[in-house]
């Protein structure tokens, strides 16, 4: 795809340890403007790609919920302090509404 935005940059960038953090922000934003992301996503889903972050997408098969409760908390604080709320949150990380809640109560509104 030589249109691709993320032609010239890092495709470690693409693979981050979670969407929320400062390279997946980057690659959601690069993806955001990209003239080919629904080709990218569609090729992703097509392939079966389950890993990074394609065509404005997090594809992560692991559930967020299976992370250490250390990153876990991380990933809420960094949603948490961009901005995000409570649904969103529990929208990208694919966790209950009640387990946001809870993680929100514990690192401190």
């Amino acid at each position: 795809m030589s249109q691709a935005s993320c032609r010239d940059f890092d495709p470690e960038l693409w693979f981050p340890f979670s969407p929320l953090s400062k390279d997946g922000q980057f690659a959601l934003a690069v993806c955001a403007g990209c003239p080919v992301s629904e080709q990218c996503l569609a090729r992703a889903e097509r392939h079966g790609v389950r890993h990074g972050i394609w065509g404005g997408q997090w594809m992560e098969n692991k559930r967020v919920a299976d992370l250490d409760q250390d990153a876990l908390r991380a990933a809420v604080r960094s949603a948490r302090d961009a901005g995000w709320g409570q649904a969103l949150i529990a929208r990208h990380l694919r966790l209950p509404h009640q387990s946001v809640a809870r993680l929100l109560r514990e690192i401190g509104r």
